[in-house]
């Protein structure tokens, strides 16, 4: 019996910007490569955990390989070739220890800060991201407010809180409408712009949402970026009667928003319900919490198992 040449099944998990587009490239260019490589698409390299890896090997992959940008400063998202490039040589070497590390760039916002006045700390801090700044300006100014042992009047509180979730829908609805929803729909152009086409009522909703956010934060911050009205001891001004109204009618058209985009959103995730059991593995989860609830603002942390359970793994 003659014996078959082995012919190994390889995943490749392919940066978007790069990789992908390089194996694109050589598909448009009529360049040959091996028919045994299955490539599977990632917004970047970093997105890979060692568990998607560990689960190729475990469905029957013979390699695996993760590609992304050059470097040198070629990824998109700045780093994300650096984690996935610390991940995989992790993952080579056996998992012996486990520590906790996060990879981040250099931003020298503590040089900047080096001897300023503590209370200028919110307004330089929230330009370390374009995304999250509030987040930065509200954790900043609970830290000058700890260091000087004030407490907040209950007003400024639900304010914090307010903007602060507010940027929590603004933030969460550019993750699902570019990370998430063009996933969930069978499209050629996988992307918010090839899920403008076929669901053109979902994304007016993301941007009405994502708008309404934005004006949340505006009305409460100041400005949509980079708010300012935070400050220690409180919140620099109040809102007028005009802005609650405004606010208060604004809210109530986001509500049935919310509702009609859950309920479609939810129909498309039924339909890929192979998606959330991938890849299938028990985690920790680790969260804030105050009297039972989750919370976003303040709260003690909080670690359940996969099933819900309080503990931290031994």
């Amino acid at each position: 019996m003659e014996k078959k040449d082995f012919e190994p099944v390889i995943v490749a998990f392919c940066c978007w910007w790069c990789a992908y587009g390089a194996s694109d490239l050589a598909g448009s260019s009529k360049m040959d490569y091996p028919t045994n490589i299955r490539i599977v698409r990632v917004p970047c390299s970093g997105r890979v955990d060692p568990l998607h890896i560990l689960h190729a090997f475990k469905e029957g992959a013979d390699g695996v390989m993760v590609a992304g940008c050059l470097k040198d400063g070629g990824c998109h998202y700045i780093d994300g070739n650096m984690k996935a490039e610390k991940r995989v040589l992790q993952l080579k070497n056996k998992l012996k220890e486990v520590e906790f590390s996060i990879i981040e760039s250099p931003r020298f916002f503590e040089k900047f800060l080096e001897g300023k006045p503590a209370e200028e700390a919110p307004r330089i801090t929230e330009r370390i991201c374009g995304i999250c700044f509030v987040d930065y300006h509200l954790a900043s100014v609970k830290a000058v407010e700890d260091a000087w042992n004030i407490t907040i009047p209950e007003t400024a509180l639900l304010l914090r809180k307010t903007i602060h979730y507010a940027d929590f829908v603004t933030s969460h609805m550019l993750h699902i409408a570019f990370l998430c929803l063009p996933d969930l729909v069978d499209i050629e152009e996988r992307n918010f712009l090839g899920l403008a086409k076929v669901k053109p009522n979902l994304v007016k909703l993301t941007i009405n949402l994502h708008e309404y956010g934005n004006k949340v934060v505006g009305e409460i911050g100041g400005r949509i970026i980079n708010p300012v009205t935070a400050i220690p001891g409180g919140i620099a001004k109040p809102l007028t009667q005009e802005q609650k109204d405004k606010l208060l009618t604004e809210t109530s058209q986001a509500l049935k928003d919310v509702k009609q985009f859950t309920d479609e959103a939810l129909s498309l995730m039924e339909k890929k319900a192979e998606i959330l059991s991938y890849p299938v593995t028990g985690t920790y989860y680790m969260g804030l919490v105050n009297d039972g609830w989750h919370e976003i603002y303040d709260g003690n942390l909080k670690v359940v198992d996969a099933k819900g359970k309080p503990g931290l793994p031994v």
